[in-house]
């Protein structure tokens, strides 16, 4: 369809008992207003991708605490993912904020997505660290966080007492990475710095890992390649 203009607050009454609200690959632009978002409580999957919808993502997103699914990817939204996205933990499924120009840091709060399955942060200015509270979640199956700007290293738990890595493929330049039987595509942000101890061992159900654009360093953690298993991909 080619809807365009605003989503119309005008409408919101007809949706307060909405379930599921398809939206993506339309023309729609303007804001995601606090008052539309506040009265789509019962909402359990949205999906608004592909527009041109601008402005920041509400902190009245936590009132939408039933979703399983949100899809924001390829709009125009600025400033920071809010926090108040840990509102939706209890059953959100899927988050896909990719290719917008989200900025800031990455909210701990995903941490706490323990149904999480699908997670894509990908082509943003996302600024930070690789965000350690990911590896508390068990659901995971897709993981993007490419095209941004984080710092950093991987998070091990084979960092020796001289502060070198236990064990794992070493990174020799800013755009060169070797992994055996592995892609990691290494361009455009600046991981180098030594990560805390972390394991990789909850991500069972990886199936694929993006650090695409990005500056790594240093070790990659064997911890992470033993964790994740045989069958996935990493680019």
């Amino acid at each position: 369809s080619e809807l365009s203009g605003n989503i119309p607050d005008s409408f919101v009454k007809l949706w307060e008992t909405l379930e599921e609200l398809w939206l993506e690959e339309n023309q729609l632009s303007g804001t995601l207003s606090s008052s539309l978002i506040r009265q789509l409580q019962y909402l359990k999957y949205f999906d608004a991708s592909y527009n041109q919808l601008s402005g920041t993502i509400p902190t009245e997103i936590s009132y939408m605490n039933q979703l399983t699914t949100l899809s924001l990817e390829e709009n125009e939204f600025v400033g920071v993912l809010p926090t108040d996205i840990g509102s939706l933990a209890q059953n959100l499924k899927t988050l896909d904020v990719s290719g917008n120009y989200l900025h800031g840091a990455i909210p701990t709060e995903i941490g706490g997505m323990k149904s999480l399955v699908e997670l894509n942060l990908g082509r943003n200015g996302f600024t930070g660290t690789f965000p350690r509270d990911l590896l508390r979640l068990t659901q995971l199956e897709v993981v993007v966080l490419g095209d941004n700007d984080l710092t950093g290293t991987l998070p091990s738990n084979l960092v020796d007492e001289d502060g070198h890595g236990g064990g794992g493929a070493t990174i020799e330049t800013e755009e060169e990475s070797s992994i055996t039987n592995r892609r990691t595509d290494t361009n455009n942000n600046k991981m180098s710095d030594e990560a805390a101890a972390a394991s990789w061992s909850n991500w069972k159900y990886l199936k694929l890992l993006s650090l695409s654009q990005n500056k790594l360093r240093g070790i990659i953690p064997s911890d992470l390649l033993e964790g994740i298993g045989p069958s996935v991909t990493i680019f």
